[in-house]
C-alpha cells in the first residue's frame, strides 16, 4: 500500500530541491544541538561524579585568594592517606565581563 505512494514522494522531493535541502540540513542541525547540549549536561554533572567523597580541599584561613604555604605542602603529603597533593591559584582575572571568571592552577 505505502509503495504506490513513493514515486509521489520521489516527485516531490525532486520538485523543490531547496526545499528537501533545507528540511533534511535542519533535521541534521535539530540532532546536532541535542548531541551537543545532552553532552554539556553530562559534562557538567560528571564533576560531582568524579570528585569523590576522599577529596579534600584546603585553602588559607583568611581568604582562598591568598595562596596555602609552600611548605604546608610537604606537611600535608606527610600525612597518612594522602595519595597526592596538587597546588592551585585564583588569581582573579575575567575575560570581557567580570561573571566570566578564569581560575589558574599552577
Amino acid at each position: 500500500m505505502i509503495t504506490r505512494y513513493l514515486p509521489l514522494l520521489a516527485a516531490s522531493l525532486r520538485r523543490k530541491r531547496l526545499r528537501t535541502f533545507f528540511t533534511l540540513a535542519s533535521i541534521a542541525v535539530a540532532f546536532l544541538l541535542y548531541g551537543l547540549a545532552d553532552s554539556m549536561r553530562q559534562a557538567l554533572q560528571s564533576g560531582v561524579d568524579v570528585a569523590g567523597a576522599d577529596r579534600l580541599i584546603t585553602m588559607h584561613k583568611i581568604s582562598f585568594t591568598q595562596l596555602v604555604p609552600q611548605s604546608y605542602e610537604n606537611r600535608i603529603r606527610a600525612i597518612d592517606g594522602v595519595v597526592d597533593v596538587t597546588p592551585q591559584t585564583w588569581f582573579g582575572a575575567w575575560y570581557q565581563n567580570e561573571r566570566n571568571q578564569l581560575p589558574r592552577s599552577r
